[in-house]
Parts: structure tokens; sequence; C-alpha cells
């Protein structure tokens, strides 16, 4: 029984009238007429008779009216389970901090795209904390954080392990024997958001620095901050797998340490443990397997 008929159906069954319908349904007067005469030969039943000038439901009609609703609904629920779920499984929602994003995982998108192309991708660049709101609320499908979710309905795994280095962009700014916290204290330092990410990291920041110090310069991407420490001068920590290059080509300095160094900062991939098997999810992490090869 065609559903477009059906909804024809339930318009004129709200009316009563067929011009209005036609209207409603933006469809000429006889399509409207057409539909109703198909469901009528089909059935073997009149659906509406005049009553003087009014339309009014026979008796088969008002019995349609609830399997007529039923149906379209059912054609709805179709859709949202089966074509729907098969869109979402083409489309990979990803959250990424814009560090990472920077990092290592730009590169690989255009590679993972060309080896899936009946895969879309969106990417959205947030906060680690907002990012698992969004994971856990299924506006996200998979997340790459430099936070972890250890809770059990959750995948996680680490992607990679990085040293925090003190950098600068000037060489002569520091002795060669290294810089003390004191003389750290003296000199101009800027900050990244990354560093309230972990209580770890959090601690020994609140360990280093005195309170309410001010930074010379905040940024919320390392990609930034790159940039800044080549045309200010300054210090900042910065991950040594993001600083590599630039230390190679000497844009850059890596500044030895003479006080206790930070912690370790990870990156994680995280996904839910319910999502971890969709085409678009699975072939994902098996791109993310290449950087972690890398790393390890």
């Amino acid at each position: 029984m065609n559903t477009e008929s059906l909804r024809t159906f339930i318009i004129l069954t709200e009316t009563l009238n067929y011009r209005k319908a036609a209207q409603q349904l933006f469809l000429a007067q006889s399509t409207v007429s057409a539909r109703i005469q198909d469901l009528e030969n089909e059935l073997g039943e009149k659906l509406f008779v005049y009553s003087g000038r009014s339309l009014q439901l026979t008796e088969a009609g008002t019995a349609l009216q609830d399997y007529a609703q039923k149906m379209i609904k059912l054609e709805a629920d179709i859709y949202k389970n089966i074509c729907e779920k098969r869109k979402n499984d083409q489309t990979l929602r990803l959250g990424i901090s814009i560090s990472i994003l920077d990092w290592k995982i730009r590169d690989l998108i255009p590679a993972y795209m060309e080896k899936n192309p009946d895969v879309a991708v969106e990417i959205h660049c947030r906060n680690s904390g907002l990012m698992m709101n969004d994971l856990q609320n299924d506006n996200l499908d998979l997340c790459i954080s430099f936070l972890a979710n250890r809770e059990k309905a959750y995948h996680t795994q680490l992607l990679a392990s990085e040293t925090l280095l003190l950098v600068t962009g000037r060489k002569p700014l520091f002795p060669e024997k290294g810089m003390s916290r004191d003389a750290l204290l003296r000199q101009p330092l800027f900050m990244t958001d990354y560093f309230n990410v972990t209580q770890e990291l959090e601690s020994w920041y609140d360990a280093m620095f005195p309170k309410n110090y001010a930074f010379k310069l905040r940024t919320p991407s390392i990609y930034e901050m790159l940039f800044y420490l080549k045309k200010i001068d300054g210090f900042a920590f910065l991950p040594e797998g993001f600083v590599k290059n630039d230390l190679e080509t000497q844009s850059l300095y890596s500044v030895p340490m003479l006080f206790s160094a930070p912690p370790k900062i990870n990156m994680y991939v995280v996904v839910k443990q319910s999502k971890k098997k969709l085409h678009n999810v699975s072939s994902f992490l098996d791109a993310l397997s290449s950087v972690q090869q890398e790393e390890s």
C-alpha cells in the first residue's frame, strides 16, 4: 500500500476538503482525488462520502485512520533505524584537541579518506572536557585528547606519551649549563592550556610557579605557541614530539632544566565500546595504529 496515498488520506481526514488538502500537500486537487481513488480500489471500500455539501468518513475510512497512522510511523522508524544508522556509519565525527590535530593527525586524515572513500569526516576541535561530554551524548564518534576515560562503557587506548621540554627561540637567552627555577621565573614565560589537563601536571605547575604567577603569553594551541616562540623572546614547556623538527633545524632550542622536570603528557584515543566495531570508527582506529607504531 502506497504510503504517499496514506499520507494524503490522513490530511484529507483532517481537512475533510479536497481543495484544502491539496493546498496543504502542494498538490493538484485531481492528484488528491486520484490517490484516494487508488486506496478505495485497493480496499474495495468507499472511504469518504458526501452528506449534503460536507465530506464525511465512512465506517471503512474511520477504520483505516488508525492503520494509516501506524503504517506511516512504521515507515519513519524504518528510515530512522536502518537508513539513518547507515548514514551514521558513513560519517566519522572526530573530536580532537587542536594541538593534537596539528601534531600528526592532520596529515593522517587525507590518507584515511583516500583509503575509506565511503566515509565522510567531520572534525570538531574542542577542549578535552567538552569532548568527553559530546562523546557521552553521542554527538561525537571518537575523541583524541589529553584526557583518558576509564569507565567500562568506553574503550581508551594510549596514542602517545610525550616528554615536556623547556624550549626557546633565542639561544643566547640561557646559559649552556641550563636554567634554574629562580632564573626561569625572571624570564618571560609562555603558557598553553593543556597544563590544566591532568591532576599530575597541574600539581607540578602549582609547585613550580608562585600563586597568581603572570605568564607573558597564553595560547590555546601548542602550534600557536611555536609561532610566537620564534617571534618573541620567551620560554615554554612543550611536548618533545611537537618540537622535534624545530629543534633539528635550530629554529627552537631545548634548555636543560636544573629543577624537577614536568611529568610526561599523554594523548589518548577514546570511543564508546558500543561504537568500536562500527566501520567509520574501526577503520580510523586502524589508521591510528601507524601513529602508535611511530611513537613506540
